[in-house]
């Protein structure tokens, strides 16, 4: 699965590569890291990958989902060619 990360509108972050069980898992593992994450140094990722075993990737492939951390929530990434099926 990969994620994107969106700080704020239009913040393009990094892409996270990883497994999860569910997508209700996910959210929850997102939730937890939003708890334990230091606001300061905003450690968001580092801590995720670490807790979750996912990893940082260079890619042009789109996102499964988007987790838009402003309002904290995680959205399934649709593609304009999905949109017509």
């Amino acid at each position: 699965m990969i994620l994107e990360i969106e700080y704020w509108k239009y913040d393009v972050s990094p892409l996270l590569m990883g497994k999860t069980e569910s997508i209700g898992q996910l959210s929850r593992n997102l939730e937890r890291v939003e708890t334990l994450c230091d606001q300061e140094t905003d450690n968001f990722i580092p801590l995720f990958c670490r807790m979750f075993q996912w990893e940082v990737i260079n890619s042009d492939e789109p996102s499964d989902y988007i987790y838009d951390r402003d309002v904290r929530r995680l959205i399934k990434y649709i593609q304009e060619n999905d949109k017509e099926k």
